[in-house]
């Protein structure tokens, strides 16, 4: 399918590089052809950014829009259009309905109340083009487009009143760009060190730091030299503090200026145009593990749970004891920032959401079947790209394929819908049990059952050799840890008392000693740390972790690999860190959550019920008579 994206600026304006440009090479290895036409060019995007040279701004403004009326003229030969905010900078919708009178399959795209307009447009150097372009001139786009994507559930709920097919694609972050930033070597070097409180944007949310000022003058006195402050995204904004410092966005550091924070911090006025934010700063501190401080506003409380992945101060108060419990408690500092990094990679990274946009976009393909440009083959990944490349046929097993659904839904419908938050992992409704387990055969039919056997005979073997098992895991994990121990446990038992019996212990279930080490060192050493006191070379060590990722898995996992202990995981997605550290290595095709966990559960009943047979089997074997074991 060709596809067309119409948006305003170049791959230097965020809301492109994200919500458009990072999502091309997902599209394109599947075999859609995908041109971006920007508005403007890169001479008039930085002419934008400043306050003078209005006759260049005029002249560059009348030759972008020339450019963008002419090739406009040329949209029958794309299959779909998708306008991203706007296709013209003023006078919307005038030129959006243009073409959706051209052209019959247009989505609209959009991850801001542009349906509100812009509060405060102080800082902006155009505030008047702001207060043209923005408002309930969008209604008539989200009513007559094919579907819209929305960047929240704030935003989608608006545009369900003008249109029903409305789908919610969150903002995200490449989780193999977005690293997380190296962790001190040693904790006292740390506490002497400056920490640094840090906020990344643009002119037209800088204005909100003035908000939180009070609350960091008072954080400088309480921690005099123990606190810097540094803003990133406009370099002539000034806040009246001792050792600030005021830098301009560089799209090629982009990452590194993050991780030169400790602190990130998100305020926001509780507004309409704020209510419609995506939390995008929240989410990037989170991916780059970065502790987030953030304004309980529009979706932020959705991402950002209060105490567990982040703090959500209200008042000018909580902002000061919220910062300075964050500058004087290290152990806080990691444990946020750990859980934070684990949501942005199990509801928000790119990896998730890639294939899930493809898969919706596919749906809205004006053919009856699923196809790929003529002439052309899915593409590999861009020669340097740091992407995990999804498992193949991922984006087909998870719930999230529609190759043929389209044919059961009138024209005015869409299989893809996301109604159900992103936590729920529902890339396609789920409206009744029938549709849920729909879902099912798919990934069953891609298992693979040849490392569930290769992970059956290894905790066979450490049975038969008197070897220890130890299975780990977070949450739905944790559960499953323990519930596949007890079956191991109990459920091996065969014949007579003083049968071998199999030695297993499930981490989890030692509630004080968990909680001990992730009060007192770090909740990534959860499982490290009692692993320690028993592994030796030779035991199993169990991973289970739906996304591969999970910090203080990978750290049990390399403790036991220390002791030349045999690693096993359990996961879903493409793996994760994970897969490299298992000797072998269960990764259930899927990339929903919930169907995940369901096979993990169903891979350990299979292996028990593999491995309890044999047992029987061995011991119920009639003896080899004497005449028949001599020959």
């Amino acid at each position: 399918m060709k596809i067309l994206f119409l948006v305003a600026h170049p791959v230097e304006d965020a809301s492109v590089r994200y919500r458009v440009h990072q999502f091309l090479p997902y599209l394109e290895r599947e075999g859609h052809a995908c041109t971006v036409w920007s508005f403007s060019t890169a001479r008039l995007f930085q002419l934008l950014r400043s306050k003078t040279r209005w006759g260049a701004k005029v002249f560059e403004t009348l030759r972008c829009s020339a450019n963008r009326l002419f090739r406009l003229a040329n949209l029958s030969q794309f299959d779909l259009v998708v306008i991203h905010r706007e296709a013209f900078p003023f006078l919307t919708p005038l030129l959006e309905k243009w073409i959706m009178r051209r052209h019959p399959r247009v989505v609209f795209s959009f991850d801001d109340a542009i349906y509100a307009g812009h509060g405060d447009v102080s800082t902006l150097n155009h505030p008047l083009l702001y207060r043209l372009k923005y408002g309930r001139g969008v209604d008539a786009v989200l009513r007559d487009s094919l579907h819209v994507v929305a960047g929240n559930r704030f935003l989608a709920d608006y545009a369900r009143q003008f249109n029903s097919r409305v789908s919610i694609v969150p903002t995200v972050v490449d989780c193999q760009q977005y690293r997380c930033k190296p962790v001190p070597a040693g904790l006292q070097d740390k506490k002497r060190q400056p920490i640094t409180v840090g906020w990344v944007g643009s002119r037209s949310t800088v204005a909100y730091l003035s908000a939180v000022e009070p609350a960091l003058q008072r954080l400088a006195k309480a921690n005099p030299g123990r606190g810097c402050f540094r803003i990133c995204g406009c370099p002539e904004y000034r806040l009246d503090l001792d050792d600030f410092q005021s830098l301009p966005f560089r799209l090629e550091t982009e990452v590194a200026d993050l991780h030169a924070i400790d602190i990130g911090i998100m305020p926001l006025p509780d507004t309409a145009w704020t209510r419609g934010k995506c939390a995008f700063k929240a989410i990037q501190y989170m991916a780059s593990g970065i502790p987030a401080v953030a304004s309980p506003v529009g979706v932020t409380p959705e991402i950002i749970r209060d105490n567990v992945n982040g703090l959500l101060p209200n008042s000018s108060d909580d902002w000061f004891h919220a910062l300075h419990r964050l500058v004087n408690d290290e152990s806080l500092r990691r444990r946020l920032a750990i859980e934070a990094r684990k949501t942005v990679e199990e509801s928000y990274s790119l990896q998730l959401w890639g294939p899930r946009l493809a898969s919706l976009l596919d749906t809205l393909s004006p053919l009856p079947h699923r196809h790929r440009v003529a002439g052309t083959a899915p593409r590999p990944e861009p020669a340097g790209a740091q992407r995990t490349k999804p498992s193949p046929g991922r984006a087909r097993v998870s719930g999230i394929t529609i190759s043929a659904a389209p044919r059961s839904h009138p024209v005015n419908q869409t299989p893809f819908d996301s109604t159900v938050s992103s936590e729920a992992c529902a890339a396609l409704p789920i409206r009744s049990s029938q549709d849920y387990f729909g879902l099912y055969p798919a990934v069953a039919a891609k298992l693979p059952h040849g490392s569930i056997a290769e992970a059956t005979d290894e905790l066979l073997r450490a049975y038969r050799e008197g070897r220890n098992v130890f299975l780990f895991g977070n949450g739905g994990s944790a559960a499953l840890a323990s519930h596949f121990a007890c079956d191991l446990a109990k459920g091996t038992v065969v014949g007579e008392n003083g049968h071998r019996r199999f030695r297993v212990l499930a981490l989890t279930d030692n509630v004080p000693l968990v909680t001990a080490w992730a009060n007192d060192s770090a909740y990534e050493k959860i499982f490290a740390e009692p692993l320690k006191n028993f592994v030796a070379a030779g035991d199993v060590a169990f991973a289970i972790s739906a996304s591969g990722n999970s910090p203080n898995v990978l750290r049990a996992l390399e403790a036991a690999r220390g002791a030349h202990a045999s690693t096993i995981g359990l996961t879903g997605f493409a793996g994760g860190e994970m897969k490299a550290l298992c000797e072998v290595c269960v990764v259930i095709p899927s990339d929903n959550m919930q169907i995940i966990e369901d096979f993990q559960l169903s891979v350990a009943h299979a292996i028990f019920s593999v491995i309890r047979q044999r047992l029987v089997e061995d011991f119920f074997a009639p003896p080899l008579a004497a005449g028949a074991a001599a020959g």
